[in-house]
């Protein structure tokens, strides 16, 4: 559950509050950008936020507060592990004997209960040399505090503690023995024979170091995932242990890259058992002295032999080290430069709305975050919300009031949260986005529940989840054959062009007129009509068809008194008579009474 410190902000003292160091930090101490909510990284600043960013950051997510320690600013951790009992808050008597060496400075109990932070002030930075032994470690830079705000009394405000660290550094970290020069030859010290403690500063203090004490504390950028980095850690502890894989699991353990994953089962085997037999498996060198590397007699290859000069050089590891590094760099490359091609192809795609492709695009970068994060189903699925895909997490406001055109902590909203489902259930369709809904029961800030529809989506690889959107196209619509004009003479038998006539229906003057030949659409050959039932006009039609092959509909009267009979009235068309001119006749029958309409050109009506 999160921690109740970024609900206390009047705890946190005010000197850290007002400096923009803060990040969030997952329940497996995993540091994230309070923004972006990817993982930070305390040697990044980009990667850091203000106090308000992280508290609402850390509200929203779930997480706890971090401060990262830098060498700008004067700040110091003591962070003594495994002193507290969690039930009864009692300390252990040295640990109670370090605090009482900081009476004036801030000091709180640590997110696991069991061990305690002291926070000061220095005037100057850390003495060198180690900065962890045993229970104890005392860091000043590039790393960074799970804040808990459970505050120890007496101890709620920061002091200077710059006497106080240097004793105590002194006394935990005495300096080490010099060390003889590179080459010479003698007894040395192996892994196997150091202590844990002097082993991980050797380690530290190698020319690769600063790589081995980054993963150490867990940092895991440059690498595609925390697995990777898992690997990376147990294969530099095979070269520094040798073939001791109690001694490697047991090491790894203390590191901050250990999480639950390390013992779930894969089989008859845990996961940590799994990496350390490949780490060894793939070891082919192994520490014997400073500076000196040798090759391991079981695994030595074939033409040289243990102890080979040849062998022993130290750039040999690197070298290996560094291959492996740059075809993982290569394979990461080629795998951004496919994604990126992909993302660019669903922005430029014409067919897509813009709604379409800000869901289409927040949806990927959920995926990958929460992949990251390990927050998959056992099946590699992830389950977004609308709220996640639209970035919308303004409150609902009072009536009256208008909707906040920014999210509490800033930020933009991509979308209306209200546009979510309806623009996935279109994608989804359309199989841009394999999502299937379902509806969750979830718990408001008030404790009333609600019903929220969420999405699983399977796994695959962002160039794969973006491809159908990058290259998605509407469905062509069936082009329908056009009807063309092939009506045979009634007389004849055959089949002429039509004569399409234009007259003017009150002086009779010819407009236009134009040939339809049988194989034009027949559309163009359409002469409107109205029926007899609703009569507009007592006007000769302007549009007037002559010629004996093609039926006419006459001209209609809205003077109905004009005609004969009183049943309702049929009309019927009757062939031109030839070399009559305007001889297109009508009849107009009705009562058993005939008239017909005569177009004479002057629109006079009927002609009995």
């Amino acid at each position: 559950m999160p921690n109740a410190g970024f609900t206390l902000a009047d705890r946190i003292p005010g000197a850290m509050a007002q400096l923009p160091r803060w990040v969030t930090a997952d329940d497996h101490k995993v540091p994230h950008n309070p923004r972006t909510g990817l993982r930070a990284s305390p040697t990044n600043r980009v990667d850091w936020g203000t106090f308000e960013e992280a508290t609402a950051a850390a509200t929203r997510r779930g997480h706890r507060l971090g401060f990262v320690l830098t060498s700008r600013d004067p700040f110091v951790l003591v962070d003594i592990d495994k002193c507290r009992d969690p039930l009864t808050g009692t300390l252990e008597p040295w640990a109670t004997d370090i605090l009482a060496r900081f009476p004036g400075t801030y000091a709180e109990v640590s997110m696991s209960g069991t061990g305690i932070h002291i926070i000061g002030t220095m005037t100057h930075p850390l003495p060198a040399g180690r900065r962890r032994a045993g229970g104890i470690e005392i860091y000043d830079d590039a790393r960074y505090i799970v804040m808990t705000g459970d505050v120890l009394p007496g101890h709620e405000r920061l002091g200077d503690v710059t006497e106080a660290v240097v004793a105590l550094h002194a006394e935990t970290f005495p300096p080490s023995p010099p060390r003889p020069p590179r080459g010479v030859t003698g007894a040395s010290p192996t892994g196997a024979t150091l202590e844990d403690d002097e082993l991980l500063e050797r380690a530290r203090s190698a020319r690769d170091g600063g790589a081995f004490d980054a993963l150490w504390r867990g940092d895991t950028t440059g690498y595609a995932s925390h697995s990777e980095a898992d690997m990376a850690l147990a294969n530099r502890l095979a070269f520094w242990c040798g073939p001791d894989p109690d001694r490697i699991d047991r090491l790894f353990r203390q590191s901050d890259l250990m999480r639950d994953k390390w013992d779930s089962r894969r089989g008859a085997q845990s996961y940590g058992e799994i990496t350390v037999a490949k780490a060894l498996a793939d070891c082919r060198e192994v520490y014997t002295a400073p500076g000196r590397i040798t090759v391991s007699p079981v695994t030595a290859p074939t033409g040289g032999a243990a102890g080979d000069p040849a062998a022993t050089d130290t750039c040999r590891l690197e070298v290996l080290e560094l291959t492996q590094r740059i075809a993982t760099l290569e394979t990461e490359v080629a795998r951004l430069k496919l994604t990126n091609a992909a993302i660019i192809q669903v922005v430029i795609n014409p067919h897509l709305k813009e709604s379409d492709k800000i869901t289409v695009l927040a949806v990927n970068g959920l995926m990958q975050q929460k992949r990251a994060r390990g927050e998959t189903g056992p099946d590699g699925t992830v389950v977004i919300s609308a709220a996640e895909v639209s970035n919308d997490w303004r409150p609902t406001p009072s009536p009256g009031d208008h909707v906040a055109p920014h999210n509490t902590d800033g930020s933009l909203p991509r979308m209306a949260r209200s546009r979510v489902k309806p623009t996935l259930g279109t994608l989804t369709s359309r199989g841009i986005i394999p999502a299937t809904p379902r509806t969750e029961l979830k718990p408001r800030a008030s404790g009333q529940p609600y019903r929220e529809t969420v999405w699983t989506i399977p796994a695959s690889s962002p160039a794969d989840f973006l491809g159908p959107a990058a290259t998605w196209r509407p469905e062509e619509p069936v082009a329908r054959k056009p009807r063309r004009v092939a009506v045979p003479c009634s007389s004849c038998g055959e089949v002429h062009p039509v004569i399409r006539t234009d007259v003017c229906g009150g002086c009779g003057t010819i407009r236009d007129r134009r040939t339809i030949e049988p194989g034009d659409d027949l559309e163009a050959a359409t002469t409107p009509t109205l029926p007899p039932s609703a009569p507009t006009s007592n006007k000769l039609s302007d549009n007037v068809i002559e010629g004996p092959l093609h039926p006419w509909v006459p001209p209609i009267s809205n003077n109905l008194s004009e005609a004969p009979g009183t049943s309702p009235p049929e009309w019927s068309a009757q062939p031109a008579q030839p070399g009559v001119p305007g001889s297109i006749a009508a009849e107009w029958q009705a009562g058993g009474g005939r008239s017909t309409w005569d177009p004479d050109m002057t629109g006079r009506g009927w002609q009995p």
